[in-house]
């Protein structure tokens, strides 16, 4: 729940903030716009080519290490110096992101017994709800 917290908003905090990323990073809106476009392409497309390359990777350290890799490019992020920075970092913590939420539903649902998969499914996702 808490990684798909984290990566619930890492998808959507730009957008309440495109007038402000603008601003500091002198572009247009309609440019700082793109950080969810490209974000929300890089969801959509990577999540199934993402999770076809890493398919032979143990869940357990496919999990992690996306978790960490996310938590670089928001490093990365805070500290972009300008927008192509940005949007570089936003796009690798994404295809991360990307991984994440798929196969950590798929993690739970080979663990949990059967009669128990829908509730620990529903609790994985609870994180974006809660983002």
């Amino acid at each position: 729940m808490l990684g798909n917290f984290a990566t619930g908003l890492a998808v959507l905090a730009p957008a309440g903030m495109i007038s402000v990323l603008a601003k500091d990073l002198n572009v247009t809106i309609r440019e700082a716009g793109f950080l969810v476009t490209a974000g929300a392409v890089m969801l959509c497309v990577g999540s199934p080519l993402m999770a076809w390359v890493t398919t032979r990777i143990d869940r357990r350290t496919l999990l992690t290490s996306v978790l960490l890799i996310t938590a670089l490019c928001h490093g990365l992020s805070a500290l972009a110096p300008d927008f192509w920075t940005l949007l570089a970092a936003r796009v690798v913590m994404l295809a991360a992101a990307a991984v994440y939420t798929p196969q950590a539903a798929n993690a739970v649902a080979l663990l949990v017994e059967p009669e128990r998969r829908a509730s620990s499914i529903s609790i994985i996702f609870l994180g974006w709800s809660l983002a």
